[in-house]
Order: structure tokens, then sequence, then C-alpha cells
């Protein structure tokens, strides 16, 4: 619900009832400072709705402008200037060095001097009152600018208070609403299963299909159809090579930027949904895209956790060297490594964690991993890290590192940029200090920056970043 909703077509809201009650005081108030226009009920809700889509720095900066920023406070200013102006020159010219002055310009007794020595009072009271009309004009700016400003503030305030009111009010109408769907979607299964039950003693499904698998049953919507297919199939691979069935099927989704956002996280969260045991599905998308529709970077990067087991940050293309490329690929061998390296990968890949590895993992736990689904994807991706050819004590803390936060990634930074020689003991967060000495004590000895660096890059490749 918008602002202009609340104030202008919702009767009895707080600050309808308000507007209401001080009709006559928001009149005179806007009036005073030439806001009130052909309806000062209207303008007086135009400034509310400008004054509550600000913060607390912009209302205060509105009650500071009320002072000086309108027609009728500049007068007030004005005048309250020149009163105190004249009362200073009145105080001045009856006073001693200003006699003084006429007499030693005049070669011979002025008058008028001496009628300005004969009614020195007459100056003094005059004086006084010069500056309290000064200050009387300067009181009434103040008044009148607090007057106003706070009738503003007041609406703001009832406006946040009105606002508050509904959205609290339609989350609830969206939480009975999702218990009345999930209570339809349940009834509709239900019936659905009842039907089926009664068609099959029927024989009515023998006789509207040919002998199969259920997900051929015409009867069954495209949706339904897919996701018993995808049941059946995760079904069979489970089942394992005895059966004939392969032992893991990989579902491999390009260029997923091509949908909408919205698209991309629907098609998403299907996937992730009906892609059953036995199956792989690797996407390729940025993720970077999806971060405003999914609510900001935390919400974002809460449903990504949840939905990404592994992470491989590809390097942008225009990084790539399209000549040798090409040529690789045309190539007679046509292969972009030798069969030994990618034996020796996979080999890598696929090798049991040493205690060594164990014990340091567990020791960097804390830093890396807040629930045992990050615990996972952080045990993911040091296996893919490690195949690298930096030391694995020192890929294991930086790989803990690109998973910690912000505050934990800034101190390493820091001091990697440094230009130190290893890395030592240093100011940091507690948990980081630990983890360091317990990489340390796995690599047997000081790491260097060096390894640390490429450690950093390397690690970079397999953690979330938004």
């Amino acid at each position: 619900m918008t602002l202009n909703t609340l104030l202008f077509e919702t009767p009895g809201s707080r600050v309808d009832v308000f507007a209401r009650a001080r009709r006559g005081a928001v009149d005179a108030r806007l009036r005073r400072f030439d806001l009130a226009g052909s309806d000062a009920d209207a303008s007086y809700r135009d400034l509310v709705r400008d004054l509550g889509s600000m913060g607390p720095g912009g209302r205060a900066g509105i009650a500071l402008r009320s002072i000086w920023a309108y027609r009728g406070q500049r007068k007030l200013l004005f005048w309250a200037i020149v009163a105190f102006i004249l009362g200073a020159a009145v105080s001045f010219l009856h006073g001693e060095a200003a006699l003084s002055a006429i007499h030693g310009v005049a070669a011979q007794p002025v008058p008028f001097a001496d009628w300005i020595t004969a009614h020195a009072n007459w100056f003094e009271r005059a004086a006084q009152i010069l500056c309290l009309l000064g200050a009387l004009a300067l009181a009434l700016n103040l008044w009148r600018a607090i007057s106003f400003s706070s009738l503003l503030l007041r609406g703001a305030q009832l406006l946040d208070l009105d606002v508050r009111d509904r959205r609290r009010d339609l989350e609830n109408r969206v939480a009975r609403l999702n218990q009345r769907v999930a209570a339809l979607s349940a009834e509709s299964d239900s019936a659905a299963k009842r039907a089926e039950a009664a068609a099959r003693r029927a024989g009515g499904k023998a006789a509207s299909r040919a002998p199969g698998p259920d997900f051929l049953d015409v009867r069954h919507s495209p949706t339904a159809a897919a996701r018993a297919f995808l049941s059946a199939l995760a079904e069979r691979v489970t089942q394992g090579p005895a059966a004939g069935a392969p032992d893991r099927l990989v579902f491999v989704i390009d260029n997923l930027d091509a949908l909408s956002a919205g698209a991309a996280i629907a098609w998403i969260e299907t996937a992730q949904g009906v892609i059953g045991a036995g199956s792989i599905g690797v996407i390729a998308f940025d993720p970077a895209r999806l971060v405003d529709p999914l609510g900001g970077s935390r919400e974002a990067r809460r449903r990504f956790d949840k939905w990404l087991q592994v992470v491989v940050n590809l390097p942008r293309r225009i990084d790539l060297d399209g000549e040798r490329l090409v040529a690789r690929l045309l190539s007679a061998d046509g292969q972009s490594a030798p069969v030994s390296s990618v034996a020796e990968l996979g080999a890598a890949l696929v090798e049991p964690l040493s205690p060594t590895e164990t014990a340091l993992l567990t020791t960097l736990a804390p830093l890396a991993a807040h629930s045992p689904r990050g615990a996972k994807r952080f045990l993911n991706a040091y296996r893919l890290a490690r195949c690298s050819s930096v030391p694995r004590p020192v890929m294991a803390l930086m790989q803990a590192v690109a998973f910690a936060d912000e505050d934990v990634r800034a101190a390493i930074h820091n001091r990697l940029v440094g230009g130190a020689d290893e890395l030592g003991d240093f100011d940091g967060p507690e948990s980081l200090v630990s983890a360091i000495k317990s990489a340390r004590a796995a690599n047997n000895g000081p790491i260097s920056i060096a390894d640390a660096r490429a450690a950093e890059a390397i690690a970079r490749r397999y953690a979330l970043s938004l």
C-alpha cells in the first residue's frame, strides 16, 4: 500500500483523524508560510507524504529550514536584524566615545551633542526598546518554525504508525492465504488419490492408455508428467548398475541468463526440487543479476547457500585468449590438457582426506561454516581447491577465509597487500588468529605471503561473491 493511499484514500487512519481534528491549526500555520494553496488539507497531506519518505536527517533538515526558508520567516529575521543594528547604533550614539568624537571634529561647541548628553536616558531607553523588538521578532520566528515543524513531524509520526499497522495486517493476510492455499492443495491431492484409486478399481487406467510407466498417463498435466518422469528416473538410477541403470545423471543447463530474473529464480527452485537422488545439476548463470530480485545480498546469499553445493567462478570472456582457444580446439588431438594431467586431477578429487587435513578442517570450521549446509559447501570447495599446487594447509586456511565474514576477509586482505615476507601473528579477529596458528602448525613452518596470495586467488574461484 502506497503512502498516497494511506493519506488520501483511507478514512479513519491516524493521519486522517489528526488532519481533520486540527483543520483550523493546519490552515493557519500553512498560510503563515504561504503553503496552504487552494486546499490547505491536501497541501498538508502532501507535505506529510514528502516528510514520511525521508530519514531522521531529512526531517531534522526540514525543521531547521523552517526558520529561514519561507518568506514570512525571512521578514521576521530581517526586522530582528534591523532592530538589533539600530539598537546598537543608538546605544553607541549617546556614549562617551561618540560624543568625544563629535566635539573633537567641531571647532566650537555643538548644540546637538549637548542635547544628546542632556537626553542620554532617552537614547538608552530607545536602544533597550529596539533590542527588545528584535528579540521579540526572533522569538516569533522560532515559535512559528517550531509550531509548523511540530505539526509536520507529528503527521509523519502518525503516518509511520499507519504504515507499520498496514504492513502487519498485510503480512497476516498473506499468512492466512498461504494456509488456505496449502489446505486446498492438500484437499486436491487427496481427491486426486481417491480418484486414481477409484479408476484402478474400475479398470479405467488400463483402458485409458497402453501398459507402461505411470508418467505416460494421458490424464497427467505436463508439469505432473515431467515430475513423475524425473522421479521414476531417480528411482531407477538409485538401483545401480545391476539394474542396467547408469551410475549418475548429470543435468547441464547453460545460458540461464537469457531468462528474466524472476523466471530464472523460479527455474532454479523447480530444478532443485525435482532433480532427485543419483543426479547432479550444473547451472551456468550470473548470481549478481539475481541479488536485487531476491531481496538484497543477505537474502540472496541465504538462497544461494540452499541451492548450490559447489560454486565455481569462471573467468570473464574478455579475459580469454580467443586465438589461443581456437587454435587449441582445431588441434589434431582436440584436448586442452595432457591425459596425465587429467588423470592426476581426477585422482586428487577422489583422494580421501588425510588425518592432518581432517584435524585442520575441523579447527577451521568455526571460521568458515555457520550451518550444516555451510560446512558441506566448505568441504566441497576445499576438495576442488586442493588440486592446485599450493600447500594444502595454506589452501585450507584461505578457503576458510573466503567463506568467512567481511571483517575476516578485510583483515587478511590488508595483511596480504602489506608487503611482508610471511603470514605471521597480527591483531585481528580471534577466530582468524587461531586459524592462522593452526594452519602454520599443519604446514610445519611459516606460511609465505606468496603462497597465501596464490591460495587466495584460487579460493575466490569456489566462494560465492555478491
